[in-house]
């Protein structure tokens, strides 16, 4: 790691101790189930661009509050990936007060087994054909035709999905 990347991991671990916060969601229709939600807000975008390009993720917004019609508008990054939470967690917990460290490590500790080691979802198009519908979704979320390699990967995808679906179907009909 540079000083130059460690004064950014600084810069960020004060713009979270300040903006910032992680909580532990549990959707009302799945109430056993523990989600994240890591969240950077604030009327200010460009500190908001910065933070989204050092770590990934669209900023959102403008926001404005209906009923606080005086208040400025206000964007918004956001994750609900646990691994991100936990990569971003691990790399700026160093620089945080202990109230903001104690947040963290809190929600981080309910990050679920069945998502540990899971390898992190794909933000730019795979070099070669994977199993995997990452690449995809995102040019279909882009409204974008899809490159040759992320059609074929998410096309092995399927047929890997399904063979794995077909055999679980098979057990538990035996």
């Amino acid at each position: 790691m540079t000083p130059e990347d460690l004064g950014d991991i600084k810069w960020a671990a004060g713009l979270w101790e300040g903006e910032g916060t992680i909580v532990p969601y549990h959707p009302p229709k799945r109430p056993h189930v523990c989600e994240v939600r890591m969240i950077l807000d604030m009327t200010d975008k460009e500190p908001i661009e910065a933070w989204a390009q050092m770590w990934g993720g669209p900023v959102r917004g403008p926001y404005r509050r209906l009923d606080k019609t005086k208040w400025a508008d206000h964007w918004r990054w956001q994750t609900g990936r646990w691994s991100e939470a936990e990569r971003i967690g691990f790399l700026i917990r160093p620089f945080l007060y202990a109230r903001r460290r104690k947040q963290l490590d809190d929600v981080l500790v309910q990050f679920p087994d069945r998502l540990r080691g899971k390898p992190p979802r794909l933000t730019t198009c795979p070099t070669e054909v994977i199993p995997s519908q990452s690449g995809y979704m995102r040019h279909w979320n882009r409204k974008e035709k899809p490159c040759d390699i992320c059609q074929a990967s998410r096309r092995l995808w399927m047929q890997t999905y399904r063979a794995k679906r077909r055999s679980v179907q098979a057990d538990s009909s035996s």
